[in-house]
Formats: structure tokens, sequence, C-alpha cells
């Protein structure tokens, strides 16, 4: 009974504020002109904004839409009202706000900027905050899903993870760097990127498709924050590639909608990317703009392990996540420093040339049970640049794959092992050119270095 009591209590608190709202509001209207009236009703849905053209920018529930003069003044042709005073011949009121002194104006144009709340000088800022406020509390069993999960247990990954993660509330500009997350079905990957993505709101997008995030029409991503690239894969499309890059890397991108005109705005846009399958991302072999993570299974479809994890952050788990990164030390942290990681090798297998992936394989294998013929071949020795090039030859069309150019096998073999050099035969019977290699392990080591790889690379299932 004293429940139900205080639930009135409480209902009637609002309903009295309500009320002494919208009296407030009145009195506020009752004082205004009639002009002046006007002037407020379209100052509350409308701006006018110049970029590249000038735009009336469109308020609707938090987002912004852009539309031409002539739209909107055919969308108010029949909306007058009666000046205050004398006359009383009707006046438009959308010609009217439009040449008004008060009428809201951003010369300067529009801006993202999460550094800044809300709009200042001359700019209109997309940016509209994060969901909650910080508040320090408890969201360990995120982290924990986080560190177990989609880092599988390596404490460097996690490390890394949680300062990535960290950068985007404290350090807003592009990182250089995207993470990508491999893993079966109901792992937890949508568990930690669509929970961490409510800190943002209406700023964090999920998409299903490389074209929609590195497409030409991107209007979609002019608010967007974080992004989430959820089963979008490549196609193996170049453009795509450059575009992605960009993305990652760029300080500023060019938004256009179809049929509009485009404008540029900061940079500030990050990107996870999450897939089922092996082929997520493009990835050159000294690639530093993706951290790729392979999630562990051990949660797969465990509803109950991943409702615990979203029930603490519901329960102010949201306030407690957004403090922990507001707090996180990133005094030495560095984006583009990666710890050493094979997770994306593959991935960098299938990106690159034939001619990378015969000189991996001849490592790999150490020209024993391989194409090579081992009495020809001897590490720490020379070897005829012609038996080289038949051998490769010989693994491509074993392997099925295309022959590139002699001298793209040269620059392979030159970029995985620098300390190789090639000069001319000395004897008369044989004057062609020679690759002198050092050792195996010397080999080994210098394209782990060259690929951001560890030696795990050369045991057998990779």
């Amino acid at each position: 009974m004293k429940h139900s009591n205080t639930n009135d209590l409480n209902n009637h608190d609002e309903s009295l504020k309500r009320l002494a709202k919208e009296r407030s509001e009145q009195f506020k209207k009752e004082a205004l002109s009639i002009e002046d009236q006007v002037i407020e009703e379209f100052n509350k849905k409308y701006a006018v904004v110049h970029s590249s053209s000038t735009y009336i920018l469109i308020e609707k529930k938090n987002k912004v839409i852009f539309d031409k003069k002539n739209s909107l003044e055919v969308l108010h042709s029949n909306d007058f009202f009666i000046p205050s005073g004398d006359s009383k011949k009707p006046i438009k009121k959308f010609p009217f706000w439009m040449n008004h002194p008060n009428r809201r104006t951003y010369k300067e144009g529009i801006v993202f900027d999460p550094t800044r709340q809300g709009h200042y000088g001359n700019q209109y800022n997309l940016f509209k905050g994060h969901t909650v406020l910080p508040k320090q509390g408890n969201c360990n069993l995120y982290w924990e899903h986080v560190y177990c999960n989609i880092c599988n247990g390596n404490d460097a990954h996690y490390n890394y993870v949680r300062k990535w993660m960290a950068s985007i509330i404290q350090k807003p500009k592009v990182l250089g760097t995207a993470l990508v997350l491999r893993g079966k079905q109901g792992t937890g990957k949508n568990v930690f990127v669509e929970h961490f993505g409510k800190l943002f709101g209406q700023h964090f997008l999920t998409l299903t498709s490389l074209d929609q995030v590195c497409g030409k029409f991107n209007a979609h991503l002019q608010y967007a924050y974080l992004i989430f690239a959820n089963e979008a894969l490549w196609d193996g499309s170049k453009k795509e590639v450059g575009a992605l890059k960009a993305l990652i890397t760029d300080p500023t991108i060019f938004i256009e909608a179809k049929g509009k005109d485009g404008f540029q705005i900061d940079n500030y846009r990050h990107l996870i990317i999450c897939s089922n399958e092996d082929s997520a991302v493009p990835i050159d072999w000294d690639d530093r703009r993706f951290f790729c993570l392979n999630v562990s299974s051990e949660h797969k479809e465990d509803g109950a392990y991943f409702g615990k994890v979203v029930y603490q952050l519901k329960q102010g788990g949201y306030e407690a996540l957004l403090y922990d990164l507001q707090n996180e030390d990133l005094s030495n942290f560095d984006p583009r420093d990666m710890p050493l990681n094979d997770s994306g090798f593959d991935m960098k297998k299938k990106s690159g040339s034939s001619a990378d992936i015969f000189v991996f394989e001849m490592l790999k294998h150490g020209a024993q049970n391989f194409i090579l013929d081992e009495s020809v071949w001897k590490f720490e020795s020379e070897i005829r640049t012609k038996e080289i090039q038949k051998n490769y030859r010989d693994f491509c069309d074993e392997e099925g794959l295309k022959r590139e150019d002699k001298s793209v096998l040269g620059k392979s073999i030159k970029k995985f092992i620098p300390s190789v050099y090639s000069k001319k035969g000395t004897t008369r019977a044989d004057r062609g050119n020679r690759y002198y290699f050092p050792s195996l392990d010397k080999c080994r080591k210098e394209f782990e270095i060259a690929t951001k790889s560890t030696s795990k690379v050369w045991e057998e299932d990779v």
C-alpha cells in the first residue's frame, strides 16, 4: 500500500512539473510579438548553413537533413501570419524568416567535432555528445569478456584494445588503426561492439557492406563516430582498399549525398570490422592499420554468460565503462605501435602476390618437401637466379597461381629478406646472376620483422 502511495505522489509531482513548464512556455509565447513567434518557430526547425553551397538545415529527432531553399518555399507556400500593428495583410512565414536578421545562420558551415559540445562560432556541430555521464562503478563482466573472449586471454592484446577504446573517448582525432574481429557466430563479437557503441548513441553506426563504408554516396557517415562493419566482406576491389585505408587514416572526409553538393569535415570516424569469414579485409604484409583478433569460442552461444554481461551494463555499467575509458592512462600509447600478432597472417597471404607466397613457403619448408630440389638449394650459400625463377614458375603451376614477372619475384625476395644480395658469377662457364642467402634462421627472422609476425608462422597449420 505504501508503495502505491509513493507512486501516486511521484506521478503527481511529474504532472505539476509538466504543467509548470507548459504555463511558462505559454507566458513566454504571449510576451512575444507574432513576428518573434514566427522567427522562434522556424529557428527551432531550420537553419541556413553555407558549405560549398547554401542549404537549409532541417532538424528532426536529433538528425539533420539538408535541403534547398526552393523545396521549403513550396512546403510552406500556404503558411501565413497576420503581422502586429495596423496592417492586416497576411505575410508568408518562410520568406519572412529567410530575410529576418535573427534567422539562425551558420556562415562557416558544418563540423563534426567531438572535442566540443554544441555549436560554436558560425559553425554547426553535428556531434551531440555521449548517451551517459561517467560515474565510477562496476563493469567488470564486460572487461572480462573483452579479455577472455575478444582477446583470447592475451595480455598484450587486451592492453592494446582497452587503450584503443579509451583513445576514442580521450583523443577523438582519427587513430589511424581499426580493429578486426574474426570468430564464429555467437562468440560475443556483437556484445563487445554494440554495447561499446551505446556510449555514442546516434553516432554509433552499423553497416553490413564495405560499399556502405567506402562508397561515394556516404551522407550516412556524417554523424558517425564509431562504425561497426558487421560481416562487411572485402570483394577484392582495389578501389575499396584505397577508400577503406583513407577512412582509417585521413584527417578529413568528404561527405556527399546523392543529388546534392558535398562538403568536407574533419575525420573523427573509428572502425571495428567483424566477420565470421577468413577474408575480412585486405591486409598488407607490413600493415599498421588493422589489428586483428581471433575471437575465442569458449562461450559460443552461451546466452546466460552474455546475459549477465548485458545486465550489469544496464545497472550502471555504461556509466562505469565511460568512466574507465576516460581515466585510462594513455601517456605511452601509440595506436600504430601494435603488439606482434599472427591473427591476420592468413589474410596477409591472401592479399599478397604469388611471388610473396612463394618466398614464405620457401622459408617455411626450408627447401625440404617443397618444389625446390634440396640438392640445388642451400641456405648460407648462393643459388643461381634462373634456378629460383624456375622453381617459382613450377610452384605457381602446381598451386594454380598467376605468375608474376621475374622482377616482382626479385622485389619480393629483397622485401622479406633484406640481407640477400645478388651478383654475377665469376667463372667463364657460368657468368649468370646468383642470389646469396644468409642462414635459414636469419632469413626467417628478417621475414618476421618485415611482416610484423612471430615464429609461429612457421608452424605446420599456418
